[in-house]
């Protein structure tokens, strides 16, 4: 009469100190590959965003997207460009903070404390400081009084286009929009961003040529230029 012969004690222990050791393995390379994954997703995203910054540009005399007041608050160069090129599409540039359904954007931009996470436009790019005294702004076209950009802009009490593109022509390396952890829309400088993809080494950049890069930390960092 046959017996059916049971693990022992010391071969359980084995094949769960092998499982052990094949899960310390593969859980960090799963997770590399899924961070992998978000960042070429997000970098997809930037890159359509560019696509209608550029298209934005071609049908404003070139220019970027700049801001304005109107009676409900300030507005920025999302909601500009989502307002003015995206109206009747069910495609939405990012506000800062969680994407909603149908905004371009990555997962990882939900809120972290008091920081809220999203796509800063280079400060220069959205036309720089304005100066409510003066109503200049320093690389922007304002009009003065907004009507004067047409009907829809009559009730605003600021409204100005950014730079224009040619100034970025002879600069492939510009940054022209960057993932950040700030309160603004426009983005100043490399400190600016936040390094959220691989392990917090990399972030994506938007360049002013079109193309989309990971950039290492500020330490490694001497591939983007933000000012002019």
């Amino acid at each position: 009469m046959s017996r059916t012969r049971a693990f022992t004690l010391i071969e359980l222990l084995v094949v769960i100190s092998i499982v052990a050791v094949l899960a310390g393995v593969l859980l960090p390379a799963i997770k590399a590959v899924k961070s992998t994954a978000e960042q070429v997703r997000c970098a997809s995203n930037m890159r359509q965003a560019g696509t209608y910054l550029l298209q934005y540009g071609n049908e404003n005399d070139g220019r970027f997207p700049g801001g304005g007041h109107d009676g409900n608050g300030s507005i920025s160069w999302n909601n500009i460009i989502n307002s003015e090129l995206l109206a009747d599409s069910a495609v939405r540039m990012p506000r800062m903070g969680t994407p909603g359904l149908n905004e371009l954007g990555c997962r990882s931009f939900k809120p972290v404390d008091s920081y809220r996470r999203g796509w800063a436009l280079s400060d220069v790019a959205a036309g720089g400081s304005y100066n409510a005294t003066t109503k200049k702004s320093s690389y922007g076209q304002v009009f003065d009084p907004p009507a004067t950009r047409g009907s829809a802009w009559a009730g605003w009490s600021v409204y100005f286009l950014g730079a224009h593109i040619d100034r970025f022509t002879a600069k492939p390396l510009k940054l022209l929009l960057g993932e950040v952890e700030q309160g603004g829309d426009t983005i100043y400088g490399i400190g600016n961003l936040r390094y959220r993809h691989k392990s917090g080494q990399s972030t994506n950049v938007l360049f002013v040529d079109g193309h989309v890069a990971g950039v290492p930390d500020p330490a490694k960092n001497t591939m983007v230029q933000v000012g002019l």
